[in-house]
């Protein structure tokens, strides 16, 4: 809501800071710019009576953003709703992975910056997902950040895959719900980062179900938050190839309308898509066999 209202009041960050100050507000251009992309959230009472003077400034209903921010925060701990982006909530089991998420540590979620994140999906020669191989790039933006979230699931009830740390983190609580097909799950850095630390990890997702129809046809991640740099990759087995391919980004709540670009599978068998300052939103590879 806070990024639309900026847009449509065609003012610039820095002639939106100088609104609010003019009614008696203190509001930094880059602390308005984390409000709008989502990278932080006004929680403190203070930042909450800046927020009804953005209301004012951007012509929005009086207590609108306000009801939004609010409730970030409970005794001081994130909420599920503050950390799931309507993206993740949208898909059809958005409901149980929020719950899921409700049992795990998240705290070090809005600590992180996810500068790069690169996943590897390997289709096997029977058309269904046999491997996918994750890649992160995160850097803290407080201290103590010591862990980041997953979480993974299937639209129909099939088998949940195996988790696997491979570089830079290890399992830590993990909470499953077979029945939902819906998997969450801690990766553990090796110790608490500092702010402006970065660190790279890698985790794998093994033993994938086939599809209920037995064969794939997209591989997409869900952003919750924004990204500089993602990167997803597609490898096929040489003997099934597919006849079309494109990349489609779009962005939560349908802010913007979806981009789509046609891909090309390479000599290598595989395809990839890349999204520049992309997120929140939802970035995909799909394909059709004929």
């Amino acid at each position: 809501m806070l990024s639309d209202a900026i847009a449509r009041s065609g003012l610039t960050l820095e002639r939106v800071a100088d609104a609010v100050a003019a009614r008696g507000g203190v509001l930094a251009v880059s602390t308005l710019s984390h409000w709008r992309s989502g990278r932080s959230m006004p929680t403190r009472r203070g930042s909450l009576v800046v927020v009804g003077h953005l209301e004012d400034v951007l012509g929005l209903e009086s207590g609108s953003l306000r009801l939004l921010a609010k409730p970030a925060y409970r005794g001081g701990r994130p909420t599920v709703e503050s950390r799931m982006s309507p993206v993740a909530a949208s898909f059809s089991k958005g409901g149980r992975v929020r719950e899921l998420l409700g049992e795990v540590d998240m705290r070090s979620d809005e600590r992180l910056m996810r500068l790069s994140q690169h996943d590897r999906c390997r289709i096997g020669p029977d058309r269904a997902k046999e491997s996918l191989l994750v890649r992160q790039v995160l850097r803290a933006t407080e201290d103590g950040a010591d862990r980041f979230v997953i979480a993974f699931w299937h639209d129909t009830s099939q088998p949940l895959p195996q988790l696997v740390a491979l570089r830079g983190c290890r399992v830590g609580h993990v909470v499953r719900d077979p029945a939902a097909a819906v998997l969450v799950a801690e990766l553990l850095f090796t110790r608490p980062l500092e702010c402006g630390e970065t660190i790279v990890t890698e985790h794998e997702l093994r033993r994938l179900a086939p599809a209920p129809d037995g064969a794939e046809d997209c591989y997409g991640r869900s952003l919750r938050h924004p990204t500089r740099e993602c990167l997803l990759e597609v490898d096929f087995d040489p003997d099934t190839l597919p006849v079309r391919c494109e990349q489609v980004a779009e962005p939560e709540n349908h802010s913007q309308p979806a981009t789509r670009r046609a891909l090309t599978v390479d000599s290598d068998c595989r395809v990839h898509a890349l999204a520049n300052g992309f997120g929140p939103g939802v970035v995909e590879i799909r394909w059709t066999w004929s």
